[in-house]
């Protein structure tokens, strides 16, 4: 039987396999903590619920305060501005993603940032503020054109001339 010819054959929940080929094994030494057993434990979690009546979690963060009265009033408002958030930071350039290891939350955060006016403007997420000195800029660039073009135009009716005579 040449290669072409060759069966091929799967491996199935009823055919005859080795297990020792797909066994667990933990050799040498398991790499779980076991002293987080308990904590991590249901029946422990529960345990603790029931007497004090309050999930640790809950003891673990604290409350925010502030001003949000801007703030979505409601869950699906709140939502729809999170996936807003996401679709936008999508719709951004690969490389600039990557600056924010593909986290809108990041982004955001360095959009907050007032300090970070300029690197936005060089990274193409914000247009340069106009100030006095941009304005003369353009000013010169303009007159530099303008003049170019004149010269131009200039130079056709010179060229015109020596080839009318």
């Amino acid at each position: 039987m040449n290669k072409s010819q060759e069966i091929i054959r799967f491996r199935t929940a009823y055919g005859a396999h080795d297990p020792e080929k797909y066994a667990f094994c933990t050799d040498p030494v398991s790499m779980t903590h076991q002293s987080e057993a308990p904590a991590c434990d249901i029946n422990e979690i529960m345990a603790r619920f029931q007497k004090t009546g309050v999930l640790e979690h809950k003891n673990n963060f604290q409350g925010q305060y502030g001003d949000f009265t801007e703030l979505p009033t409601d869950y699906h408002s709140s939502v729809n501005a999170v996936i807003a958030a996401d679709q936008m930071f999508a719709t951004l350039p690969s490389s600039i993603r990557k600056k924010f290891a593909n986290d809108p939350g990041n982004f955001l955060e360095f959009v907050g940032d007032p300090e970070n006016a300029e690197e936005m403007v060089k990274l193409g997420l914000a247009n340069a503020p106009v100030t006095e000195k941009t304005t003369k800029v353009d000013q010169a660039l303009a007159d530099t054109a303008k003049a170019a073009e004149e010269a131009s135009q200039a130079a056709s009716h010179t060229t015109k001339e020596a080839k009318t005579d």
